[in-house]
């Protein structure tokens, strides 16, 4: 697989800089856990004290916990000038390589670190649109190490603990990176060696899936499961409901408002959209969605509500 990785990258003629493939780094890094008190009890939280370019944040021996506040922290630098210094964010890119070679011996960290180079390192950086095929191979082999960790792949496991390990978020970030990365290896790069290679992988990912009971119930209960793309959130809370990503309006009733009201909302936005005003906006609130987009210019988000709350400072922008 990493033959065929290497060979990929080579087709594509990636110039970036390799984010975790120096091999000396792995003991370097343990040493460096340990030596801050990574303790063996599973009955004792492991707690790190990881200086990482913005803050200090604390890792401890729950995935779920560690992947929040790495999201916290990437978060925080992504959405700042950090990001625009070459420098600070190699840094950045450099702590997050660390943490991925940790997470060979320490699995509760590859879920947080997986979904990490998901949402802030899944394009190439270059505004052309090219997928970063490193991070995106990082995060799958990472996201899939800390799946395994949660026993989310066990027939077994009950449906409480199912949920409880955030194990269904789990399989759909897996499954969208890697049916995507499949389709680039195919589409984009004309690489049927690669691609053929990431599609039996796909599919062995999906026939796991498929077997376990929560996937069996929704199919019970509806859910039309053929191929990795039919995964959806939908499914959770309509899954006799089987039309893909796009609704037909007419099953949406808010549609025809939002659609009556189009002029109304549009007047309001461009009262925010010179560039400085809806920037500030975009990048001093919380922002959920990271690379929608590879260029900032292209999806740009300003919350108006949040956590059941009006954020004022936006509200009054924008009136």
């Amino acid at each position: 697989a990493q033959a065929i990785l290497g060979q990929a990258r080579a087709g594509a003629r990636r110039q970036r800089p390799a984010m975790s493939s120096a091999s000396g780094m792995l003991p370097s890094i343990l040493a460096f856990l340990a030596a801050r008190g990574m303790l063996s009890s599973a009955q004792e939280e492991k707690l790190v004290d990881l200086s990482l370019g913005i803050a200090g944040i604390q890792l401890t021996d729950d995935d779920v916990t560690n992947n929040e506040r790495l999201s916290t922290w990437l978060g925080e630098a992504y959405h700042s000038a950090l990001r625009f210094d070459p420098q600070q964010w190699a840094g950045v890119t450099k702590d997050l390589g660390q943490l991925a070679e940790a997470s060979l011996q320490y699995p509760e960290l590859a879920y947080g670190v997986g979904s990490a180079f998901y949402s802030y390192f899944w394009w190439d950086g270059d505004g052309t649109g090219n997928l970063n095929l490193e991070a995106g191979e990082m995060a799958i082999d990472l996201i899939e190490r800390g799946l395994q960790h949660r026993r989310c792949d066990d027939p077994n496991l009950g449906m409480d603990d199912f949920l409880a390990g955030h194990c269904q978020m789990r399989w759909r970030s897996l499954m969208l990176l890697s049916a995507e990365m499949a389709r680039h290896y195919a589409v984009q790069l004309a690489d049927v060696r690669t691609a053929a290679w990431a599609m039996r992988r796909t599919n062995r990912q999906f026939l796991t899936l498929k077997s376990l009971a929560f996937t069996r119930q929704l199919e019970d209960l509806g859910a039309v499961l053929r191929k990795p793309h039919d995964l959806n959130f939908n499914m959770d809370y309509y899954p006799h409901v089987n039309v893909g990503p796009i609704w037909p309006k007419e099953s949406v009733p808010l549609a025809a408002f939002l659609e009556e009201h189009a002029e109304d909302f549009r007047a309001d936005l461009e009262k925010i959209m010179d560039l400085g005003t809806f920037w500030q906006l975009h990048t001093q609130a919380f922002v959920s969605e990271t690379q929608f987009t590879p260029r900032d210019e292209d999806w740009q988000t300003v919350y108006l509500f949040l956590n059941g709350d009006f954020v004022e400072r936006n509200c009054r922008m924008a009136r």
